[in-house]
Formats: C-alpha cells, structure tokens, sequence
C-alpha cells in the first residue's frame, strides 16, 4: 500500500499560558507532503518541567522511528521507540515531588497502511467527508472517560468536570510498570480521507459535531486550519493539532493480509456503551428497553390434570345419580308434596282397643277424648306424616278391619248397658221415669 498526502497543516498555540508545554514533530512550519510521521506531546500541565517531558519524548521517538531502514513498522518497532523515550526521561529525572510527565499521540504511514498509538487524553480522529461521519476516535485514559464508561457522568459533563484534567496514563521517568500506548492498525483508508491529532486544549471549545461539520464543508486545508484556530483562540490551556489530508492511496496485491481493527478496537471511543441509559449520551446512545408485560407462571401440568380430572368425575357422578336413581325415590317425593300440603285433613287411624276387657270408668275416659290422639298427630312433625304415609296402604286395611270391630263391640257394650239398666231396675223396684225414656229410645 502507498499513500500519498497533501500538504501537512500545523497548529502550535500558546492559549492563555506563560509557557508552552505542547510539542510537535515535525516542528511547526517545518512539515511536508513527503511526511510520514506526525507525533504530539502535551507536557502534564502543573508537573515540573512538562515541556522537558514533552519535548524529549517527541524527539527520541521521531530520532527512534526514522532511524530504522526497514519497509515496514510492527508494533515491536513502536516499543523498541517508546523505550528509547522512557531511558531518555530515567536520565533527566532529578527526584522532583511531582514528577514531570507527558501524553502521545502518533500517526505512521508505511507500506502495511497506518499505525496509530496514544497515551493520555490526546486523541486521534479519523474523519471521512464523503460519508459525513467520524469513523474512529481514541479513546482518552482519564479519570473523567472511566467515569463516562462507568455511566457516572454523560459525556457533555466530561467537558465541564473539574477532574477532566487528571489523567490515568502518562509517560513518566522512574516508573516499574511503564505505560504501555494504545495501538490501531488501520487500512481502510481512502482519497479526501482527514486524519486529526490534537491535544486536549484543541477540544475546550469545540464538540465532535462541530469538528466533524469544519472538516466536511468546502474549503482549502490551509483554510479549515485557520477555522479552527479561530475556533480555538479564547482557549485557556496550550493547543495543538496536525490535519493530514489523504491525497491518493495505492494498493497492492498483498494488501488483503495486512491487519485492520479500526471498527473493532477497544480504543475506538465509537465502541463504548457506557452502563447509563441516559439520553444525554452523544457519542453511542443505549436504547431504553421497552417496559415488558408481566408474565404469569402457569401453575404446573400435573395439578392441572388433576383438578380437570377431579371436574370430570363429579360432573359424570352427577349425571349418573340423576339418569339411575330408582323411580321410587320420584314417587316418593311427589307423595311427600302431596302429603305436606294434606297433613292436616287426613284423619289419622284410632287405635285399636286391647282385647282384654276394661273397666266402665276406663271405657267412658276413652270415650270422652275420641280426638286426642288425631289432635297430637294434627301437630305433630313432618317426619311423622313422612312415615305414616309410608304405611298407609297397610293401616287403611287394618283400620277398615278395626272399624268392624269396634262397631261390633259398641253394638255389644250398648247392648249390655241395657240390660244393666233393666236389671237395676227391676232390682230397685222403681223406675225412673227418665231412664225409661232413655231405654225406650
């Protein structure tokens, strides 16, 4: 692959700062379209000697880089540099309190397409004017950018927080654990292509949209850069940048092995989800989910069929007792309606009398109640009538045969009352007028 590039267009302000911390290779007003690395430094702000650290650092990469001869550049070749720069540090460390620091950003164009690598908050931008849209922003190692990830804060909040300043990775003399750059190999690259790298004091006053709206409209990149350093000219802190406009890409046959993980890399800003859900996400919005309809358990197959099974055998219960009842139990019941509503009309049978004789006293008692005996029966219960009409067509018989009788032994009783009379009488020697009437009656 062999890309060309127009004329490199450098930005190296001051901002509202007594000194500038900010380094840039190649020098400003020293690059040429026949560039092919671009490195910036921003020296840590507060620290001793920021620009010592920025300004060394950019110089024993640059020196490191362009010094080897071979066609193409790994990422142990970017290591083997970045030692260089971490040695030249460890000798101008003096064992300050705060120890002095810087971030990285760097663009190699070689034979096998780009190399990208940063440290810090400054970042790098792969712009795409054609297609109107960003397609790679690293992603800053600062404390505010965790936070955003975390979903802690949005990402417009990242610009105002007053920790936006303290950063996660820096390169620094003395360390054990060095900071390793993140790194990006990127071959999808194409003609009107913009690749942008620039502090953090580049960004104070400006958005994504903003940057991405400058470079996408009609003009000179001599004049997009003087857009931006109007833009930029109230910002408090250094600001730098360089825009590397494509200008034709060449590619070779060998082209389809060579690695790409632009879309894919964890670096990539445009790949992060934070956890929030909050809309004011502008880089990579969540989807709120959709409130889901509360899901009832049914309750398990087995008891299910065992209540069904349960219904079944009472309903097949029900219908048999009704289609197999006796005909009987029918006619008993209608008996019953019958007798319930005639309990009282219906005269219940006397009782017989005992065979054996009774005293006259004990005849004309049971002569002066004849009734008492249906009037307890008139008041009597219903269970009572139930079992009387039960036996009903066997007491009528007996009660006709006790009717006989009892006629037949009145006829009797009168018949020897009269003689009593006839025999008192003739006894007595008198008669008494009245019972004469009587017995002639």
């Amino acid at each position: 692959m062999k890309i060309e590039i127009y004329q490199p267009q450098a930005i190296w302000e001051l901002g509202q700062r007594d000194n500038q911390e900010d380094s840039i290779f190649p020098a400003f007003g020293k690059a040429t379209d026949d560039d092919h690395l671009f490195i910036l430094c921003d020296g840590m702000g507060g620290h001793e000697h920021g620009e010592v650290a920025s300004q060394t650092v950019c110089k024993a990469m640059s020196d490191t880089i362009l010094s080897l001869s071979k066609q193409s550049f790994t990422d142990d070749d970017l290591l083997y540099a970045l030692q260089a720069a971490y040695r030249q540090l460890d000798c101008l460390d003096n064992s300050h309190l705060k120890k002095m620091g810087t971030t990285l950003c760097l663009l190699y164009f070689h034979k096998g397409g780009l190399t990208a690598a940063h440290i810090g908050d400054s970042r790098i931008y792969h712009i795409r004017p054609k297609e109107n849209r960003i397609i790679y922003q690293s992603r800053d190692h600062s404390l505010v950018y965790d936070l955003y990830q975390a979903g802690e804060i949005s990402y417009d909040e990242m610009r105002t927080s007053t920790q936006k300043n303290i950063i996660t990775r820096a390169i620094q003399p003395g360390e054990e654990n060095r900071v390793r750059p993140a790194i990006v190999h990127i071959t999808d690259i194409q003609p009107g292509d913009y690749f942008y790298i620039c502090s953090d004091g580049m960004l104070e006053q400006m958005s994504n949209e903003e940057l991405c709206h400058l470079l996408t409209s009609d003009g000179s990149d001599e004049k997009k850069r003087m857009q931006l350093v109007a833009a930029t000219s109230d910002n408090k802190d250094n600001h730098s940048a360089y825009l590397i406009h494509i200008k034709k890409v060449e590619h070779e046959s060998d082209d389809s092995l060579l690695l790409e993980d632009e879309q894919t890399s964890k670096d990539n800003a445009l790949n992060i989800r934070p956890h929030s859900q909050s809309d004011d996400v502008s880089i990579v919005s969540r989807p709120i989910p959709k409130p889901q309809a509360e899901v009832r358990k049914s309750p398990k197959r087995g008891y299910t069929l065992y209540v069904l099974l349960a219904v079944c055998i009472i309903l097949a219960g029900g219908v048999g007792y009704k289609m197999l009842r006796p005909q009987k139990t029918i006619q008993r019941e209608n008996q019953n309606s019958v007798i319930k509503t005639d309990v009282y009309s219906t005269p219940r049978p006397q009782k017989p009398i005992s065979k054996t004789a009774s005293k006259p006293s004990e005849q004309i008692e049971h002569k002066s109640t004849p009734r008492k005996e249906a009037t307890v029966s008139k008041q009597s219960s219903s269970k009572d009538s139930l079992k009387n009409q039960q036996k009903l067509p066997a007491q009528e018989k007996r009660s006709k045969k006790q009717k006989t009788k009892e006629e037949d032994a009145i006829k009797k009783l009168k018949e020897s009352s009269k003689v009593k009379d006839l025999y008192n009488q003739d006894s007595h020697g008198g008669a008494n007028p009245k019972n004469k009437q009587e017995v002639n009656i």
